[in-house]
């Protein structure tokens, strides 16, 4: 009679994800934590007939697939490291450098996020086992892949952003926002990442993440003008990224997350927000006047005490990850 009576014997109905390590303070990484720790949450599935020819899509990266709890995908396992966390300030307000590394395993890495951030694997296998490789292919390359490269930075600096904080945070992305794009050449306007966190199998904490990112000179304002973004959903109690995530685990059929999310935006306390920029620039264009545009922003509107965090993410030429990590991406559709 409820929601769950419409649950079917699907195995991903049903998702938990043990809770993390205790943290000392919010944002802090837990640094006795292995950065592959989100894979111990991952447990091996038996593949249907239509997924296991997908996986050959990765296949240069692994060939050993697991069951994300948190998405309910396909994702392989022992992701390589591609990125390196620096140097973290806490005045005038809590900065994180970050620095993306260089090589192609790294562009291998990106192109699987956003092979997963973009399309979606069930239809996909489903096409496949259909149709074969070709058409595939030619989907992803002709609908998924942006031609534009401000779309392309923008989806690769939001997709990057979240597997970032999931690395970093322990957070969990309800969902793939930008797989439910209409049209792979716009970007939608929501909350860019929304994660949270989960402990004990309920919903404890949200987070809101603004994500700026550019391969040119970037606007003295563009951080200013996302912590303001930022400062907007904390002070609307269910902004759209919350009715949107919950309309697609709805549609999803996955209950029982839909059931959880339920309760964090409607319990009688408050879940605590916690407010994340990432800014995702090439180095040599970069200007740190964005960041005392950022400091005078956070004097003017201080954000709730211990919440607010911004990630500066660099990388030399990124340009060329940008467009090598889409190239990775469609490559993923026609390996064998």
């Amino acid at each position: 009679q409820s929601i769950r009576a419409a649950q079917t014997a699907d195995p991903r109905a049903k998702q938990t994800r043990p809770s993390g390590p205790s943290r000392t303070k919010v944002g802090e990484r837990n640094h006795n934590r292995s950065r592959l720790g989100r894979n111990s949450a991952r447990t091996e599935i038996t593949r249907p007939k239509h997924v296991s020819g997908l996986l050959l899509f990765g296949a240069k990266v692994a060939l050993t697939a697991y069951y994300s709890p948190a998405r309910g995908d396909i994702m392989t396992t022992d992701v390589p490291d591609w990125y390196e966390l620096g140097e973290r300030v806490s005045e005038p307000f809590n900065l994180a450098r970050v620095s993306i590394m260089g090589g192609s395993e790294t562009a291998e890495t990106l192109g699987q996020f956003l092979f997963h951030g973009l399309t979606n694997t069930d239809h996909l296998g489903d096409l496949m086992a259909r149709h074969g490789y070709g058409p595939v292919a030619d989907y992803i390359r002709e609908r998924r892949v942006p031609t534009k490269l401000n779309i392309r930075v923008a989806n690769f600096g939001e997709i990057a952003s979240g597997h970032l904080l999931e690395e970093e945070e322990e957070l969990i992305r309800p969902i793939e926002k930008l797989r439910y794009t209409f049209n792979h050449e716009w970007s939608p306007h929501l909350t860019d990442v929304f994660a949270v966190l989960v402990e004990d199998d309920e919903i404890t904490t949200f987070a809101y993440c603004e994500v700026k990112a550019g391969t040119t000179s970037p606007d003295a304002d563009v951080g200013a003008n996302g912590y303001k973004d930022l400062l907007k959903a904390w002070r609307n109690k269910t902004p759209e990224i919350l009715h949107f995530t919950a309309e697609r685990l709805w549609e999803a059929q996955r209950f029982d997350e839909y059931e959880r999310l339920d309760r964090a935006m409607y319990g009688a306390t408050p879940v605590p927000q916690l407010l994340r920029l990432v800014l995702i620039f090439d180095e040599a264009a970069w200007k740190d006047s964005v960041l005392d545009a950022v400091e005078a922003a956070v004097e003017q509107d201080a954000p709730p005490a211990d919440s607010f965090v911004c990630y500066l993410v660099m990388r030399d030429d990124l340009r060329t990850l940008v467009n090598d990590s889409f190239e990775k991406m469609a490559e993923f559709a026609v390996h064998s």
